[in-house]
């Protein structure tokens, strides 16, 4: 992990840096910000889902986070094929390590969204009422600055 201080008392943290996924820390919002990149094939995102799960394990432990912004705006095309394992396994685990509120940034390409969609339709009602979709970054921070 790198820390970049921006202010005495706020600094954001890479946690994780692939050319899929970058996760960071901002210690000023105490939240996990996951910015996913580009196409994603299914090796690429269980890579991505366990770093978003060491990342929450880690964060949860060490500043009692709980929150997460998860950034579609930048992917490319359907991940469809983890569809069932991210619903399955990737989001109770998530859950187990302390995440509350998930807020996610969908893309502006309805065809990229089908498959969260199918996520959330295929999640256990437990875990999905911890998600939120939102069109833009503002109003993703805004329902998390919400949330304790």
């Amino acid at each position: 992990m790198k820390s970049n201080p921006k202010t005495s008392s706020s600094f954001t943290t890479i946690l994780h840096e692939g050319p899929n996924l970058v996760i960071l820390f901002e210690s000023e919002q105490n939240l996990i910000y996951a910015n996913w990149l580009g196409p994603q094939d299914e090796t690429a995102i269980r890579a991505g889902g366990t770093a978003m799960i060491d990342a929450m394990n880690a964060m949860s432990r060490a500043h009692g986070c709980t929150k997460v912004l998860n950034d579609n705006r930048q992917v490319e095309g359907v991940w469809g094929h983890s569809v069932d394992w991210a619903a399955k396994e990737w989001l109770p685990a998530m859950v187990d390590a302390g995440l509350a509120s998930f807020a996610w940034v969908l893309s502006k390409t309805a065809v990229v969204n089908m498959s969260g969609v199918r996520m959330r339709i295929r999640a256990d009602t437990s875990t999905t009422e911890t998600m939120a979709t939102f069109p833009d970054e503002a109003t993703a921070q805004a329902w998390l600055a919400s949330r304790e």
